[in-house]
């Protein structure tokens, strides 16, 4: 067996992208699995902004309308929009195990669900739901975000735009633009927010990097994070975010 036949080998038992370079993700992904890495960190993969957190110390929150340059280490989270006059969370939310949002975004006007990653201080996963009662395991999840499905359990075959209710005046997040992606691989937490990129780019950017577990949140002038001297869209005010500890 050759370096590059070793190399597929160790990057299929990674789930990541078989390509045979031993390039800047295998190490790293290698890294996660086999030390015991300083979380949070920003790495660069596939010319896309990758940050890696302990899911432990993680906090989604509502920071009400505030900048992502108010918070270090920290990422915009997921779907808002105008209620009443004023921005609202819309997309399901759980802070330190209390309800923030308890309804998927297209839930009260549609009557659809959304994809919903929790974390229970053990283990992870994506349920596609109306309301937060629905999640079997509700009172023990200490996090979770809503958004649109990419993702659950390694299976590519999950992601249903149609049956989120994005679609027609809602397809509007599936286009070419910036977006934050949020999932797990099999070593940790990742956030990736791409620049410019549309839904089918972006579902090959998931299978690439190994993610299991993915949602995509909402796009466009929210997209932004504030990471060290990692910046970009810092001055947008926010409905939801994601700190990522340390």
């Amino acid at each position: 067996m050759n370096l590059t036949e070793k190399t597929k080998a160790i990057q299929k038992e990674l789930n990541i992208k078989q390509d045979g370079l031993l390039g800047p993700h295998t190490r790293d992904c290698m890294y996660r699995r086999f030390a015991k890495p300083n979380y949070p960190y920003h790495e660069k993969f596939y010319g896309q902004d990758v940050f890696l957190a302990d899911p432990n110390k993680l906090e989604p929150f509502d920071p009400r309308l505030k900048r992502a340059r108010d918070y270090k280490n920290c990422l915009s989270g997921s779907f808002s929009w105008i209620v009443n006059n004023r921005w609202q969370p819309i997309s399901v939310l759980i802070q330190n195990g209390r309800v923030v949002c308890p309804t998927a975004c297209h839930a009260t006007d549609i009557n659809m669900p959304e994809s919903v990653l929790w974390f229970d201080g053990e283990k992870h996963g994506i349920d596609r739901i109306k309301h937060v009662n629905e999640l079997k395991n509700l009172d023990s999840i200490k996090w979770a975000i809503g958004g649109l499905g990419l993702k659950k359990n390694n299976q590519r075959s999950y992601y249903d735009n149609k049956a989120e209710g994005f679609t027609g005046p809602f397809s509007d997040v599936l286009r070419k633009t910036s977006h934050m992606i949020i999932g797990f691989d099999a070593s940790s937490f990742i956030a990736i927010c791409v620049k410019s990129m549309g839904i089918a780019a972006i579902r090959n950017l998931v299978d690439n990097m190994g993610m299991t577990d993915a949602i995509m949140l909402d796009g466009g002038h929210l997209t932004a994070y504030n990471f060290g001297n990692h910046k970009y869209n810092t001055s947008t005010k926010q409905r939801y975010m994601i700190q990522l500890g340390g």
